[in-house]
């Protein structure tokens, strides 16, 4: 017969007195402070510095508060609502002063009138900005820089930047970016000449079997009669060519068959668009210099207007000249001075402003 087995006590050992938790120290008084709190006399500080310093930039004129809106500084030019800073200005002067002073030297008179220059200088900088725009063109940044990397880093330092900008800085007491304003003014009257008159011309030449070497009014009437009788042939091709034009052929058919000048022939005569100043005959002749005698007859070019065909004769061709279009630029045909000095009148410009 089994035993039953006995329940074993389970219950935890009472012997062990209970662990009481450990008494809370008393928190200690806080120690009064022996000087007064540091931040409100750093914000007053600070603040009266701040307001120093505004002061001093207005004072300066490097700020401004005009119709209640914030500026960066008194205008020494304004322009259409379009300014430049007394600070700009100044730098830019004494720039130009220390290189026309030591570099390039001008005379005393000169001198005392660099002020205006540099003013005049900004001046048509704004005006010239601002016209382009108007017109659809814009002269950027990037755009003067790769002009100045063309024509003079590439030169004068391989292209390395930094070497010019130390060169600029050692020898001419200058900085880039008064170069690039000086680079800038050119590109901008280069663009505008971009928007002048401009005449699509159409050519054909006939070259003389004798060309002659004096002008048709200082020769002799044998003269003349022997060159007449020597370039008939060829006088009477021209004329040919003419009627066939007039009577409605196509001109670049009948250049590419009768022209004489192989550049333009291949071309069907057409010549391009033209920019032929009346105020400037240097100019309009270099112009044409491309075209063979046409220098000579600038005014023919000249005169001629859209859809007219005419023949001139020059002393070694027959020429027979045509303008299908032109292109009306805002300067018609004047020169630059000439334009920009009315321009100028007529525009907002303020002094000192």
């Amino acid at each position: 017969m089994s035993v039953p087995a006995k329940n074993k006590s389970l219950s935890s050992d009472t012997s062990s007195p209970a662990k009481s938790a450990a008494p809370s120290l008393p928190s200690q008084p806080s120690q009064p402070s022996s000087g007064r709190p540091m931040l409100p006399v750093v914000i007053i500080v600070l603040f009266l510095v701040g307001v120093t310093l505004i002061g001093a930039l207005f004072w300066q004129g490097f700020l401004t508060f005009k119709d209640g809106k914030l500026g960066t500084g008194k205008a020494a030019v304004e322009v259409n609502g379009k300014t430049v800073s007394q600070r700009e200005f100044d730098k830019r002067l004494s720039d130009q002063k220390y290189f026309y002073s030591n570099i390039s030297k001008l005379s005393e008179e000169e001198l005392a009138k660099m002020d205006e220059k540099v003013r005049e200088d900004f001046i048509m900088d704004l005006l010239l900005t601002d016209f382009l725009k108007k017109n659809g063109i814009e002269v950027t940044n990037d755009e003067v820089k790769a002009r100045l990397k063309t024509e003079i880093v590439d030169k004068v330092a391989g292209g390395d930047w930094a070497k010019y900008e130390q060169e600029l800085a050692s020898r001419y007491k200058t900085t880039l970016d008064q170069v690039l304003l000086t680079q800038r003014l050119t590109v901008l009257k280069e663009k505008l000449a971009q928007l002048q008159t401009k005449k699509h011309f159409w050519g054909i030449w006939v070259t003389k079997d004798m060309p002659q070497f004096a002008r048709t009014e200082d020769l002799t009437p044998s003269g003349r009669a022997k060159l007449e009788k020597a370039n008939a042939s060829k006088k009477k091709k021209a004329e040919d060519a003419l009627k066939r034009i007039q009577g409605g052929e196509d001109f670049a058919k009948v250049a590419a068959a009768v022209s004489e000048d192989s550049a333009s022939s291949a071309r069907g005569g057409d010549l391009g668009l033209i920019y032929l100043p009346k105020t400037n005959t240097k100019l309009a002749q270099s112009n044409l210099a491309a075209f063979p005698g046409a220098s000579a007859i600038y005014s023919d070019f000249n005169s001629i207007s859209s859809g007219q065909v005419k023949l001139v004769e020059t002393l070694r061709d027959y020429v027979i000249l045509k303008v299908t279009d032109e292109t009306i630029g805002p300067l018609e045909n004047k020169s630059f001075e000439e334009w920009y000095l009315d321009y100028r009148k007529n525009s907002g410009v303020k002094i000192g402003g």
